[in-house]
C-alpha cells in the first residue's frame, strides 16, 4: 500500500466514523430547519466529514519523531518568496521530456496543493451556501492555519517546525479554494441549499420524524439520569474522603429518586410550557395541537406526557423499589407493562397521521412548528390547532 493510498483509506474510514457520530445531530438539524430529510445534504455532510479528516491527514501526517524533524536544527523553516515554485520547477525539469516534467515532484507538489483545496471551495460555496469572496477567504485562513501549525512545530509540541511553512503553499491552496468556489454552482448544482429547503411549505409530520423525537427524548433522559448518578456518587466519595465510600452507599431509593428527577426534568418540565412538546420534539421542530374549543390546557399537556413518557419513567423507577421492598412478581410485571407501552408508542408512530400513542390518548395531533405561524416562537405559543391549522401551513 502506497503512502497516499493509506492516507486516503484512513481519511475515508475516520471521516465515515465521524459522519456516523454526527448522523443523529445532522438528522435533527434537517428536521428542525426544513421539516424533512434531504439525502443529498446528508451526502454533503458525509463528504465534509471525510474531506475534513483528509485535509488533516494529508497536510500533517505522518508525524515524524523529534529527531527526524529537528536533528540538530532548532529554528523553524520558512519560505517567504512568492512564486518560488516557478524557479524550482524550471530547475528540476530542465532537460526532461514533457511527460517526465509533468510528473516531477516540483510540479506535482503545486498541482496537489491546488487540488487539495478545490473540495473546500466546492463545499463552502454550495453546501454551506457561502459567497465566492467568503469561500476564498475561509480557504486562505484554513491554509494559513495549516502553514502556521507546520511552522510552529504543532504549536510547540515539536521544538522546531517539522515541515517547511511555504508562502507558495498558501497561494496554491487559496487558488484551489477559488477554483472550487467558481465551479461549485455547476458541479454541485444538484445540492439543495438551506434557503431553498427552508422556503418549502411545512410538510405533514412523518413517522421517521416522530421516531427521531422519541430517540432524542430517550437519549436526553438517559444522559440526565447518568449525570445525576455521577453527581450522587461524587457526593458520597467526598463525604467518605479519605476513605472509599461503602459499596452500598448508593441505594435503590436514591437511584429511583434520581431517575424520577431525570424524568421530571426531561419529560414533565417541557410539558408545562408553550405547546407542551417534549425536548426531543422541540429539537426536531414538531409540536402537539388540539383542534377542539378547549385547545391546549395544562391538564392535556401533562396527560399527553404521562401516556408514554410517564409510563416509561415509572417502569424505570418502580421495579427497583419493589424489589428492595421484597415484593414478588410485581417488579417484572411493571417493567413488562412499561415495555409494552413503549413498543406500542413506537408502532403507533407509523399509524394514520403519525400523532402517536400519546396523541391518540390525549386527542392531540402533531404539526410542524412552522405551521403555527412565523411571527410567534413555538415555545411561547399555546393556541389550539383550530386557530392555526391547514390555513397557516402555506406560510413557510
Amino acid at each position: 500500500m502506497t503512502h497516499w493510498t493509506s492516507q486516503t483509506l484512513y481519511s475515508v474510514l475516520i471521516g465515515g466514523a465521524g459522519f456516523l457520530v454526527l448522523l443523529i445531530p445532522a438528522l435533527t438539524v434537517q428536521y428542525r430547519r426544513y421539516g424533512r430529510l434531504s439525502g443529498r445534504r446528508l451526502l454533503g455532510t458525509a463528504a465534509a466529514c471525510v474531506y475534513g479528516v483528509a485535509l488533516i491527514v494529508f497536510t500533517l501526517f505522518p508525524l515524524p519523531t523529534i529527531a527526524e524533524a529537528c536533528g540538530g536544527r532548532t529554528g523553524a523553516k520558512l519560505q517567504v518568496v512568492p512564486f518560488q515554485f516557478v524557479a524550482d520547477i524550471a530547475e528540476e525539469t530542465r532537460g526532461l521530456s514533457l511527460p517526465a516534467a509533468a510528473t516531477s515532484f516540483a510540479v506535482l507538489q503545486v498541482v496537489l496543493n491546488v487540488v487539495l483545496f478545490v473540495p473546500l471551495g466546492l463545499l463552502l460555496r454550495r453546501f454551506a451556501g457561502r459567497s465566492l469572496a467568503v469561500s476564498v477567504l475561509i480557504g486562505f485562513l484554513v491554509s494559513f492555519a495549516i502553514e502556521a501549525t507546520q511552522y510552529t512545530g504543532m504549536w510547540g509540541i515539536y521544538p522546531c517546525g517539522f515541515r517547511v511553512a511555504d508562502v507558495d503553499d498558501l497561494l496554491a491552496n487559496t487558488a484551489g479554494a477559488l477554483l472550487g468556489a467558481l465551479v461549485a454552482p455547476r458541479l454541485l448544482g444538484w445540492m439543495p441549499q438551506v434557503r431553498e429547503l427552508t422556503a418549502l411549505a411545512p410538510p405533514p409530520v412523518s413517522a421517521a420524524r416522530r421516531l427521531q423525537g422519541m430517540l432524542l427524548d430517550w437519549l436526553l433522559f438517559a444522559a440526565a439520569r447518568l449525570c445525576l448518578e455521577v453527581a450522587l456518587v461524587l457526593v458520597h466519595v467526598l463525604r467518605a474522603y479519605p476513605d472509599p465510600p461503602p459499596a452500598d452507599a448508593v441505594g435503590p431509593l436514591e437511584l429511583a429518586a434520581l431517575t424520577a428527577l431525570a424524568a421530571v426534568i426531561v419529560f414533565y418540565l417541557p410539558s408545562l410550557r408553550g405547546t407542551g412538546a417534549s425536548l426531543g420534539q422541540r429539537l426536531v421542530g414538531i409540536a402537539p395541537v388540539w383542534d377542539d374549543a378547549r385547545g391546549t390546557t395544562l391538564g392535556r399537556r401533562l396527560g399527553r406526557t404521562t401516556a408514554v413518557a410517564g409510563v416509561y419513567a415509572a417502569g424505570q423507577v418502580l421495579p427497583p423499589l419493589l424489589r428492595a421492598a421484597g415484593v414478588p412478581l410485581l417488579p417484572g410485571l411493571v417493567s413488562f407493562a412499561a415495555g409494552v407501552v413503549v413498543l406500542l408508542a413506537v408502532a403507533w408512530a407509523f399509524v394514520g397521521d403519525h400523532r402517536g400513542l400519546s396523541g391518540a390518548a390525549s386527542g392531540a395531533r402533531m404539526v410542524d412548528v412552522r405551521s403555527l405561524g412565523r411571527t410567534a416562537a413555538p415555545d411561547t405559543m399555546a393556541t389550539a390547532g383550530a386557530a392555526h391549522g391547514p390555513r397557516d401551513r402555506t406560510r413557510a
